[in-house]
């Protein structure tokens, strides 16, 4: 194990992994690098599958295929990674917190009231999801 001081910090090396104040700040640093990068490429993913435009989930139109398929994808998304209701909007043309809050809500509602398309657009969202997903 080799140790490196720098200021106010210590990096230590342990085989394959660093520590800068404790491992958990870097495990964190990490894994928010790679839920950012999996989300876009989820959502690119799922508009190609879905046959949507990535401007069209992220936006703000109202159809009610597409607006089904952003309710499900949203609450996938939270469910599977849980970031905050802010950094999931972020995703989503800064859509604030409560937004995300009702649109996860919304989504809930309409896969246990057996609506068709969102159940439909909820196995592709899983799908799509569980071959990004760390082992966090």
């Amino acid at each position: 194990m080799r140790t490196f001081s720098k200021e106010h910090y210590e990096i230590t090396q342990d085989k394959d992994f660093f520590y800068l104040y404790g491992k958990e700040e870097i495990k964190d640093n990490l894994e928010n690098t790679n839920i950012k990068y999996n989300i876009d490429l989820i959502i690119e993913e799922y508009c190609e599958y879905c046959g949507f435009l990535i401007n069209e989930i992220k936006g703000y139109k109202k159809p009610i295929e597409l607006s089904t398929a952003r309710l499900v994808l949203i609450s996938s998304l939270y469910d599977t990674y849980k970031p905050t209701y802010k950094e999931l909007g972020s995703y989503f043309s800064n859509r604030d917190h409560s937004t995300i809050i009702y649109d996860i809500d919304s989504a809930k509602g309409l896969v246990e009231t057996r609506f068709p398309k969102a159940i439909h657009y909820k196995k592709i969202a899983d799908k799509i999801i569980s071959k990004y997903q760390l082992n966090l």
